[in-house]
Formats: C-alpha cells, sequence, structure tokens
C-alpha cells in the first residue's frame, strides 16, 4: 500500500498516472457539493428597515419595491439572489472552479469581505 501525505505527493502521484479522465466525474461531484454548500448560507437577518415598508424598501430576493399614490405596488426586479449564484464546474480532468456571478459576492462573500 502507498501512503501519500500533504498535496505535493499527491500532485506528483497523480502525474505519473497515464489516463485521468477517471478523475473528471469526481471533480464535477466535489464542486458540484460545495457550491451546494455555499448556496445554502444563511444571510444575516433583514434590517429591521426592511420589515416595515415606507415610502420605499428593498426586499431581498426581488428588488427595490415601493407603493404608489394610488396604493398599487411598484419596484424594480434588480436582486442578484446571491446564493444561488454559486455555481462549480469541472474545468479538466483534475481541475474543477466554483465561482458567484452576482456583482457584489466578493464583498459578502469573498476575499474583500
Amino acid at each position: 500500500m502507498t501512503q501519500i501525505i500533504g498535496d505535493k505527493e499527491l500532485a506528483a502521484k497523480l502525474r505519473s498516472l497515464s489516463d485521468l479522465r477517471f478523475l473528471r466525474p469526481h471533480i464535477t461531484s466535489a464542486v458540484t457539493h460545495i457550491s451546494g454548500k455555499l448556496d445554502k448560507t444563511s444571510y444575516p437577518p433583514a434590517p429591521y428597515k426592511n420589515k416595515t415598508p415606507g415610502n420605499s424598501w428593498y426586499d431581498r430576493g426581488w428588488g427595490t419595491r415601493w407603493m404608489r399614490a394610488d396604493g398599487s405596488l411598484g419596484g424594480r426586479q434588480s436582486s442578484e439572489d446571491l446564493g444561488p449564484s454559486w455555481k462549480g464546474k469541472a474545468t479538466s480532468d483534475t481541475r474543477g472552479i466554483i465561482g458567484n456571478d452576482a456583482s457584489y459576492a466578493k464583498w459578502v462573500q469573498g476575499p474583500q469581505q
């Protein structure tokens, strides 16, 4: 039995294999699993102001809403819906990538948080 300790040894062992196509479904499964976990990341509670509509308010998952003078509801559907925007895919037989295309993701759940 071969014992592999650390990513450098693992990378060397994988390079010694001639055909790595067998890994692609596992890479796909891993990025799907991880992006699914990110999708479930809970949001902090909505601010009190968003729970008590005044002239206008932000409705999480939809966008800005407002009451018109005639009593009807107006709004602009602008939410990018951060949670479900996490996607993953295999980029090669040995690599995968996970990302989020919401414009504000890097400030909420990314390196600039």
